[in-house]
């Protein structure tokens, strides 16, 4: 896996650790409107237990007076209890009960009937208390280990990110640094005075710098492609079996320029590989010999 590929994959993962802390603390949110609806719950059922013991300690005073309050504390009782399902039952009793419906001198005369309601209301709202708190207990653990779930998956996403931050600074850092090299390297290719040519795995030229531009009469537009033979002539098969057998060449040998004309270079050239130590070419320096006067 190379680097780019690493970096693209760390990335994902890091964007799956800050989505998987999104939807856990989404998760929180809920957990927490939960355990407020509970904890209103658990006020309202508490409330309703007061007034129902309120009713059960005036239950024997027939006034009218007090009759309209019974009436109305009852009727506060609905109220508190309709919002929430798990007090449903008590609504449902005193909405029920055509004697407590109507509120009328008949409530204030079945003084058992009522106290019974109003029991069995106190009951209600005692395991509903008990049911909730239980419950929050148990959201309450839930929550906790969301937020250490969250908090571990933030941490491990700020880290990633870090990493990641400083991997992406190293990479440019190295690439501003190749690139900078390779600027070197081409100047320093094209203003050789000394012919330099570079070959893929076959022989066809890939490189060809200003100077041989200047020896051998080609354009790089026009030598770009071609097999070395067409500079190299009748010295090609011994040079080519020469790399093949020992990796290097040095010596003397006639090449040929565009106009036909031969001239005598002296040649070094050697084989090409990559960092995994396959080869990808070859590379020739040669720089024209003198003539020799005879």
């Amino acid at each position: 896996m190379n680097r780019k590929n690493t970096f693209i994959l760390a990335s994902l993962i890091s964007l799956s650790f800050i989505i998987m802390s999104i939807v856990l603390i989404i998760n929180v949110n809920t957990i927490k409107i939960e355990i407020t609806q509970k904890v209103n719950s658990i006020s309202a059922s508490s409330q309703i237990d007061e007034l129902s013991l309120v009713l059960l300690k005036d239950i024997d005073n027939i006034s009218v007076e007090n009759k309209s309050q019974q009436s109305a504390t009852l009727k506060e009782i609905i109220s508190i209890a309709k919002p929430y399902p798990e007090l449903s039952s008590i609504t449902e009793i005193l909405k029920k009960d055509s004697k407590l419906n109507r509120l009328d001198q008949s409530l204030l005369l079945d003084k058992q009937s009522l106290k019974k309601t109003l029991f069995e209301i106190k009951g209600i709202c005692k395991n509903a208390v008990k049911n909730q708190r239980s419950q929050i207990g148990l959201d309450s653990m839930h929550l906790n280990s969301y937020w250490t779930m969250t908090h571990t998956l933030l941490i491990i996403a700020c880290l990633m990110s870090l990493i990641l931050g400083f991997s992406f600074y190293k990479i440019r850092k190295t690439k501003d640094e190749l690139s900078i090299e390779k600027d070197k390297a081409d100047r320093l290719f094209n203003k050789s005075v000394d012919n330099i040519i570079s070959c893929d795995k076959n022989g066809f030229i890939t490189e060809f710098n200003q100077a041989s531009v200047k020896t051998f009469g080609y354009t790089t537009k026009e030598i770009i492609g071609k097999h070395i033979s067409l500079i190299s002539g009748d010295d090609s098969e011994a040079i080519m079996k020469e790399l093949a057998k020992k990796g290097i060449f040095s010596g003397k040998v006639t090449n040929v320029r565009k106009d036909g004309s031969k001239l005598s270079v002296h040649l070094s050239a050697n084989l090409i590989y990559d960092s995994e130590g396959n080869l990808i070419g070859s590379m020739g320096i040669s720089r024209s010999l003198p003539k020799v006067k005879g």
